[in-house]
């Protein structure tokens, strides 16, 4: 993205570059259920494939402009993981994404058992669920695009993480549904917002010439949420799946409150 539009437009692209992914949460599942209902289930991931394959070939069709070479492969991920940790305010945004990408995203993974166990509304209602979070999604990128200027969005960053795992928290012991709908598109809205603005400020932080090696030590940080499933799962399975997403909630409320405290850089930025 950041070859592809100017520096003052970048903001603007990236939240918009988020809606259009975020998007695919709320569209998706309703056109993979007319195609299921209509063709089948083998047939659906055949469309599937169709569709990603009309995307590679729109990628392919983009120019970019010329780049000096840079580092590639495992060397370019250790490059931007050795820049990160040489510089507070790069730290900082990234452990604001890995905490809560580690100890609150995975509970998404579990919409399926508080649809079933919790709420007792089946497959239909985790549709629901997945579409509410989904809308929560979009708009929370949305808000991230519209933004003009990043001054002063390295406080809001922080309040927005930390309420991130707050809501989170209060979503694992809801047992209403009509009151967990409001709280799930609230909590989504305020994960993609965080995570777009993160990934705004880390772009903004860093010349042209490391980017690439920084944002690709960045992105190991969605490696952490299949991996906080696991011990997320095995707290479920002892304690229950509320006890086991509040507690990973909590965790990350608390973690980021005083990684926020503890961090000039970011609140300066």
């Amino acid at each position: 993205v950041p070859s592809l539009v100017p520096r003052r437009d970048l903001t603007n692209a990236i939240g918009l570059m988020s809606a259009g992914q975020n998007m695919t949460r709320v569209v998706g599942p309703s056109i993979a259920g007319i195609v299921i209902g209509t063709l089948g289930v083998g047939e659906t991931f055949l469309v599937q494939a169709v569709a990603i394959a009309i995307a590679f070939a729109l990628v392919l069709r983009v120019v970019l402009p010329p780049r000096e070479g840079s580092a590639s492969g495992s060397r370019g991920v250790f490059d931007g993981v050795r820049l990160m940790i040489a510089r507070p305010d790069l730290r900082g945004l990234f452990l604001l994404a890995a905490i809560p990408m580690f100890f609150a995203f995975p509970y998404i993974g579990f919409l399926n058992v508080f649809a079933r166990d919790i709420f007792r509304i089946g497959a239909q209602g985790l549709g629901i669920l997945m579409a509410v979070s989904g809308c929560g999604a979009v708009v929370g990128s949305l808000l991230v695009a519209s933004r003009q200027s990043i001054q002063g969005a390295g406080k809001i960053l922080i309040l927005t993480t930390v309420f991130y795992g707050f809501v989170v928290s209060i979503v694992a012991f809801s047992t209403h549904l009509w009151l967990s709908l409001p709280l799930m598109f609230l909590g989504s809205l305020l994960g993609s917002a965080f995570m777009g603005a993160n990934n705004v400020l880390l772009q903004h932080s860093v010349q042209d010439e490391i980017r690439g090696r920084v944002m690709g030590a960045y992105m190991l940080t969605w490696g952490l949420m299949p991996l906080g499933a696991l011990p997320m799962g095995l707290v479920a399975d002892r304690f229950g799946v509320q006890v086991a997403v509040a507690g990973g909630a909590i965790i990350s409320t608390v973690l980021t409150a005083v990684l926020g405290l503890a961090s000039p850089a970011v609140r300066d930025i």
